[in-house]
């Protein structure tokens, strides 16, 4: 399950094999700029929306205006 936290500007997965269902970063440092990288390497900018093809995560920004793309 992957989701995003407006709050803290990172997208959020939870795996409950992994885990046991708490939640994990999965990408974004915290920052509320929008800059590419990978994983925690990246910045998303008040991410609001998240949708996924199997493949890839793609991810709107309200603060960016941007859509993202990460891939999974």
């Amino acid at each position: 399950l992957y989701f995003v936290n407006q709050g803290t500007n990172k997208i959020m997965s939870i795996d409950k094999t992994a885990t046991g269902g708490t939640p994990t970063d999965y990408a974004g440092n915290g920052l509320a700029t929008s800059i590419d990288g990978v994983g925690l390497n990246a910045s998303f900018n008040a991410p609001v929306g998240l949708m996924t093809d199997g493949k890839f995560l793609y991810v709107s920004e309200h603060g960016g205006y941007r859509i993202r793309k990460i891939l999974i």
